[in-house]
């Protein structure tokens, strides 16, 4: 278990995966496939680690009887539960999807079907069982192989994330011409996105930061203090604002709780030292005046608790309060070198930061743009509406194209020979002709095309490809995109638009699913107005909802999505509760949870990172 949660988020190997029959309706038929280094891979590993681990709890548990839940505790009952509704509503979605073949095996881009998602469970019992069993073998004070893991998964994101900033990205070298750059300087490491990278950060943060605080050691405080930074520094470059504030955020936390900590715990030695001596001080007149005990024993009985005590207050005191001095030079040296490779990298990880920092992104449209409420095509006309008036796009009988506005007053455009302008109010629009189709520039990143055949217009993809329908979808009719929705749509960054189509599709899965890796096909693509409002492109495919609760209320059931929450909750409730966090190793755990649990929030679920989320989490449990 532990080697596998030390090489996995490293694992590669680059395949061609081919879309299935179901995939292929969604996707032009001039595209096979896709190049993959990632989730491929770490699907079949987790898979197959599962495997092993299932067999070596059952004969655990069949063989020497060992338990994993005590069900005699209602938390451990619920937990339960919540497994048992997560792994039925997730095969039961499978078999009953009405797109089999994608739910089996997660979709070709994302690798996390069925097999997958129960593995995940596997994989956080059995980190639970190991956790208890060598608890159970060299009692719960001793040093946990946690800690190891960290430093290997630490000293390796430094290495790579040192890689894409200087030399090129860790995919490129391992993909060679496959390799296509769709996320610009935001680097992704062994990462299928920049999102997934920061996310596996959010969960390494709050260790590096922990062992940071806890180190006592001179060398250890030095690399620590260098991996703490080269981890923030990577979340940073990642270019995700959610992530940036969620680690600054676990790092104030493990700060803030563990100097609460260990105030609370010298001021619970102060009294049992000051309990020992009062006890003491009571007992000294009679054992002098008859119990015939001697005054020197006494003494030496007392300096002995004291003794005992004062090792207590010391040792947290040595490794916190004491060494702060040290642990703010060694931060201050790994800064300054932070620093200089900034300028070597030409000021590449500041602008990273000012941009993660106030959510700096491509503007989806210029300052003057024609605001589209939507888009029709009939037949030889294209109608594109927008605030106050509309541009119809027409060809005649004879072949020939003009243009009107709303009432079919033909506008008085001028041509160049490669673009067409026009007059107010419509001057912020551009036109032109390009491989047999016209193209319309609104002033948003992107372009829209028509195909022009037979004396007829249709939409038309970046590859070529027809498209038959670019209305909503929202209902029967016309609809026109309202500012109310423009303003739900750029909510994080155009997730709004996504999370505001996807709702209304959530009323056919309150109990079972569609399927993993089945979005795709059932969520209105090309809605054009929608698109460019929003992600001010429409030559994309929205195969995922950037949310990984609404991605399982959709693709697993409602319900399963309720049971995995509730079982988080209850764990970390649980673990609160109990005041577990006064063991403070285990204070990086809960808050890794907590902010990995709010970043699923505008994440999917991926392969390439959830497998260590659960991990984590079955070390609280």
């Amino acid at each position: 278990m532990y080697i596998y949660a030390a090489i996995f988020p490293w694992c590669t190997y680059v395949k061609k995966l081919y879309y299935n029959s179901e995939e292929k309706r969604l996707i032009s038929s001039e595209i096979s496939g896709i190049s993959d280094a990632f989730v491929y891979t770490k699907a079949w590993i987790t898979v197959a680690a599962a495997a092993i681990l299932l067999v070596l709890i059952i004969l655990q548990v069949v063989i020497y009887k060992q338990k994993i839940f005590d069900f005699s505790m209602t938390n451990n009952k619920i937990v339960t539960v919540c497994i048992g509704v997560y792994i039925f509503c997730t095969v039961i979605s499978t078999l009953i999807a009405a797109n089999r073949k994608t739910a089996l095996w997660g979709g070709t881009a994302g690798c996390e079907g069925v097999f997958v998602l129960c593995a995940y469970v596997i994989i956080m019992l059995s980190v639970k069982y190991s956790c208890n069993t060598y608890r159970a073998q060299y009692g719960s004070t001793a040093k946990s192989p946690v800690e190891y893991i960290v430093l290997t998964e630490a000293v390796i994101l430094t290495i790579l994330t040192g890689v894409e900033l200087f030399y090129k990205p860790v995919a490129q070298i391992i993909m060679g011409s496959e390799y296509e750059n769709t996320y610009g300087d935001m680097i992704s490491l062994t990462f299928n996105s920049p999102s997934y990278c920061a996310a596996f950060i959010i969960l390494l943060a709050p260790f590096c930061i922990h062992y940071l605080l806890q180190a006592g050691k001179l060398l250890k405080t030095l690399v620590w203090s260098g991996l703490s930074v080269s981890v923030i520094t990577a979340v940073i470059l990642t270019r995700s604002t959610a992530a940036f504030y969620i680690v600054l955020l676990e790092t104030a936390l493990v700060v803030i709780v563990t100097a609460v900590l260990h105030t609370h715990g010298t001021s619970e030695v102060a009294k049992k030292e000051a309990g020992i001596k009062s006890n003491t001080a009571a007992k000294a007149t009679p054992a002098g005046q008859g119990a015939g005990m001697p005054d020197n024993s006494i003494k030496s009985n007392t300096a002995v608790k004291a003794t005992h005590v004062g090792q207590a207050a010391d040792m947290p005191d040595n490794r916190i309060k004491n060494n702060i001095a040290v642990k703010a030079l060694c931060l201050t040296g790994v800064i300054v070198c932070v620093i200089i490779v900034n300028v070597i990298s030409g000021s590449r990880i500041t602008d990273s930061a000012l941009n993660s920092a106030v959510n700096k992104t491509i503007a989806i449209h210029s300052d003057n743009y024609y605001m589209v409420r939507g888009i029709s095509v009939d037949k030889g006309a294209v109608t594109i509406k927008g605030s106050s008036n509309a541009l119809k796009c027409i060809i005649n009988d004879e072949g020939n194209i003009y243009f009107t506005d709303e009432y079919d007053n033909i506008l008085n455009v001028r041509s160049d020979g490669d673009s067409i302008t026009f007059p107010y109010p419509y001057d912020m629009i551009s036109a032109g002709f390009e491989n047999s189709a016209l193209w319309l520039d609104l002033g948003y990143k992107g372009r829209i095309s028509f195909a022009i055949k037979n004396g007829q217009f249709y939409p038309m993809a970046a590859d070529g490809s027809l498209i038959n329908d670019i209305s909503s979808g929202d209902k029967s009719g016309e609809e026109l995109y309202t500012d109310s929705y423009k303003k739900i749509d750029a909510l994080f960054t155009g997730r709004g638009y996504i999370w505001r189509k996807t709702l209304p599709l959530l009323k056919n899965t309150i109990i079972f699913g569609h399927g993993a890796g089945t979005f795709g096909l059932y969520f209105k693509q090309f809605d054009y107005a929608g698109l460019l409002n929003s992600q001010g492109n429409v030559d994309l495919i929205v195969d995922r909802p950037h949310s990984m609760y609404i991605q399982m209320a959709f693709s697993q059931g409602i319900l399963c999505m309720t049971a995995y929450a509730v079982m988080v909750i209850t764990v970390i409730i649980t673990f609160i509760k109990d005041n577990k966090c006064k063991n403070i190793n285990k204070l990086p755990v809960i808050i890794a949870v907590i902010g990995f649990y709010i970043m699923e929030l505008i994440t999917d679920s991926s392969v390439t990172v959830n497998p260590i989320f659960w991990a984590v989490l079955g070390l609280i449990m």
